[in-house]
């Protein structure tokens, strides 16, 4: 791909050059109607999807080649699952890898969103992405934007695979995006998957001196190797010059040596703690999280982990791609 592609903070940035090919410029025809409606006590949004035309849609394809899209993946540190049992599925096609969907029917209490936080403001075209399938006909999205929320009610029923168009909206924050289980003709399931913005036009880069230059740096993986032998990896880490973080992994080798040598040369040290991810085991490691694990066991395996680890100040994450998703194994 022609252009420039970069992570930034959970979401997916495709600037496209002039002329250069950016991501969802296929998608026009393909799309799907859906009514866009405010809700009760907020700003009318006002735009609808009803608006999309040939020409409007010929007119949106021109103007992909000299802007950007930022797609929020389920599978990116954007997403997140508020409340439901939704169900994670890595055998239905998806946009990258799985998907997640809910029976119903439901009462609109389970929730999943996406959010993008450091999208520029400006106006944007915002799509969602479902294979065909038998999923919901009036799936209910409710969007954060500049003036107010907006609730948007799109068919996700055998609409076809690819992007299909939720608004066109203008954001000057944090954009929000929520579909809830709630749904009143056909399909059996709501489906989540990623979320797409296209930006109008020209957006302005925040000023180069609006936030003053940081960087912080956290070596994981500790533990395993001696800190006091002269030369390895872990010493050099810990004789830096700098202000750094050691993310020291529970009942190791060299847990408790590694974690004494940081503090007493001034280094910030932490837990790292081993998550289950996706696709990986799910049992076999006293120290890991697993998804099936309860409150209780949870906090169980952490306070053990903690327990050996004196002095540190926090934790961050090993792996744990599927763990990282789950918002009541995060909220513990």
């Amino acid at each position: 791909m022609r252009g420039f592609a970069a992570s930034l903070r959970g979401v997916l940035w495709v600037l496209a050059l002039p002329g250069a090919w950016c991501l969802g410029a296929q998608s026009s025809a393909a799309e799907s109607r859906s009514s866009v409606e405010a809700l009760p006590g907020v700003a009318e949004p006002g735009w609808s999807v009803s608006d999309y035309a040939p020409a409007a849609a010929a007119a949106r394809q021109a103007l992909l080649q000299d802007t950007y899209t930022v797609i929020v993946d389920n599978e990116n540190p954007g997403y997140y699952i508020e409340s439901g049992p939704w169900e994670l599925d890595r055998d239905k096609p998806a946009w990258q890898n799985y998907i997640y969907s809910i029976a119903g029917p439901g009462d609109g209490s389970a929730r999943a969103t996406w959010i993008a936080d450091s999208l520029p403001p400006g106006t944007y075209d915002l799509d969602f992405f479902v294979r065909n399938g038998d999923y919901a006909s009036d799936a209910h999205y409710e969007v954060e934007h500049a003036t107010g929320v907006a609730l948007v009610v799109a068919s996700q029923y055998y609409v076809g695979d690819g992007w299909h168009p939720l608004g066109r909206f203008t954001f000057d924050g944090p954009a929000r995006v929520t579909l809830t289980d709630y749904w009143t003709s056909g399909g059996d399931r709501v489906v989540t998957d990623a979320i797409r913005f296209t930006s109008l036009g020209a957006v302005s880069p925040p000023s180069i001196n609006a936030v003053t230059p940081h960087i912080s740096i956290c070596i994981d993986d500790a533990g395993g190797s001696n800190p006091a032998t002269v030369g390895s990896t872990i010493y050099r880490f810990l004789h830096l010059p700098c202000p750094i973080t050691i993310a020291v992994f529970p009942h190791s080798a060299y847990t408790t040596q590694t974690i004494a040598a940081g503090l007493a040369l001034g280094k910030e040290m932490i837990l790292h703690q081993p998550m289950q991810y996706v696709d990986g085991p799910t049992s076999g490691d006293p120290d890991r999280l697993f998804e099936w694990m309860s409150d209780a066991q949870v906090l169980e395996v952490i306070r053990n982990n903690l327990d050996d680890c004196p002095g540190v100040v926090g934790m961050n994450n090993h792996q744990g791609s599927l763990i990282t998703q789950n918002r009541r194994i995060m909220d513990v």
